[in-house]
């Protein structure tokens, strides 16, 4: 391939240098071809915006990678003008197509290396992919973005935490997400109080103001930002995370009762081996049948589930509450009924003896009215939850995994957002 072609091919503008006479000349990486750039008669001086007064000064020799992906490192060794300005005495080079100044990779090439931030690729593989290392991989991305601006709040927000560093005031940064389009809105530092005061009131009122509902888990911060900084929106508890907590209260007394019970028993062996079957519906326990290998007897899951929780009261209440709060899971009702529900099953769960029973109560009775927003129906004709942001939240964990974690939030903060609206849009 001649120089011209060459120089076409990567985007540069043949006019704006002379090829060498020696053609193409191959290297361990690619060719290297050499040209000279010519002068401009009608440079400007970008200082003073002279045109008259601009004269060369001297050349010097630059080395411009010119690599496609995947493709061979050839580079293109031109000679470069640094023009005098002689009326404000500074000196300058100018931007050409395809190569600006003092930049050792062409133009294409960084568009492609830019275009793949927005890929699940890491630094480190971009680096390789372009010939270069991940240092500079990670200065091209910070001089390419050096803003990622936040999408605007949306009528529905979902809110949630997802850990991120070791360092105290970072251990777990904030996700916004949009229920209705299922796009990242923003990541936030911290969940931090004041963290979330600060990002929140530095939005404009009236963009905060068009938030109508605020969906997140039990975490107190989040009701206080509900409560100070979105004036129309109404507070609505996740019910995954309802369901989780008396599910977490089922599991520690279940293991209690196991160990207190004698080992090799079928009750302790279904516990111990079978526990998921009593975090489910009954309808959807297993219908596989449980073999005792001492005696040969056979027994439905269902009825194996029915025999242990019989073994302690507690752990028979604490199942039978979240059998009813599974059925107001799948229900949409008023949010005068869904009020009782709750008050139903807390009242149920603060009479056990179990602490951790009492715990899950007192909870739901203190979020008795977010739950309830959860549970019944609304004037937007949706079904709020958060399930979308834990599918999300999986999706940044691994983003987090493959970079073998990012030490510096900025920058993991816009790498992610890049990401996830770019999955949005494949």
């Amino acid at each position: 391939m001649d120089s011209n072609a060459f120089l076409a091919r990567f985007g540069f503008d043949p006019e704006d240098f002379e090829a060498g006479a020696s053609g193409p000349i191959r290297s361990d990486d690619g060719f290297v071809y050499e040209a000279t750039e010519l002068r401009k008669e009608d440079a400007e001086c970008p200082f003073c915006r002279s045109a008259a007064r601009v004269e060369v000064n001297k050349h010097y020799t630059a080395t411009v990678r010119c690599c496609q992906s995947a493709g061979p490192a050839d580079s293109l060794l031109v000679r470069r003008i640094v023009y005098r300005c002689r009326g404000c005495g500074r000196t300058f080079t100018l931007d050409l197509k395809g190569i600006a100044a003092r930049r050792g990779i062409s133009s294409m090439e960084r568009n492609e290396m830019v275009a793949d931030f927005s890929s699940h690729a890491t630094f480190s593989e971009i680096g390789l992919r372009h010939h270069c290392s991940p240092m500079r991989c990670i200065q091209l991305f910070d001089e390419a973005f050096p803003l990622v601006r936040r999408l605007p709040l949306p009528r529905v927000l979902c809110i949630d935490e997802i850990h991120f560093s070791s360092q105290f005031d970072q251990k777990y940064c904030c996700v916004l997400l949009d229920f209705e389009t299922g796009r990242v809105v923003d990541v936030v530092r911290s969940r931090q109080k004041a963290y979330l005061e600060e990002y929140f009131d530095a939005i404009p009122y009236g963009e905060r103001a068009r938030v109508k509902w605020l969906v997140s888990d039990m975490y107190d911060e989040y009701a206080s930002v509900c409560r100070l900084f979105l004036p129309a929106a109404t507070l609505a508890v996740d019910r995954f995370h309802v369901v989780v907590q008396l599910t977490n209260a089922i599991n520690a007394i279940r293991t209690r009762v196991m160990r207190g019970w004698e080992k090799g028993t079928p009750e302790y062996n279904f516990m111990k081996s079978h526990w998921r079957e009593f975090l489910r519906r009954g309808a959807e326990i297993s219908p596989k049948w449980y073999a005792n290998q001492r005696t040969g007897e056979s027994v439905p899951y269902a009825e194996m589930v029915r025999r242990c929780t019989l073994l302690s009261r507690d752990l028979r209440e604490c199942w039978d509450a979240l059998q009813d709060l599974m059925k107001y899971t799948k229900v949409q009702s008023s949010y005068t009924e869904a009020v009782g529900e709750v008050t139903f099953i807390s009242e149920k769960l603060m009479a056990c003896q179990a602490e951790e029973a009492r715990k899950a109560g007192q909870t739901y009775k203190r979020w008795k009215n977010g739950i309830a927003m959860g549970l019944s129906r609304n004037d937007l004709g949706l079904k709020l939850s958060n399930g979308k942001m834990e599918c999300l939240n999986n999706r940044i964990k691994t983003i987090i995994k493959d970079a073998y974690g990012y030490r510096n939030f900025e920058r993991f903060r816009k790498r992610a957002l890049l990401i996830l609206w770019g999955d949005v849009g494949r």
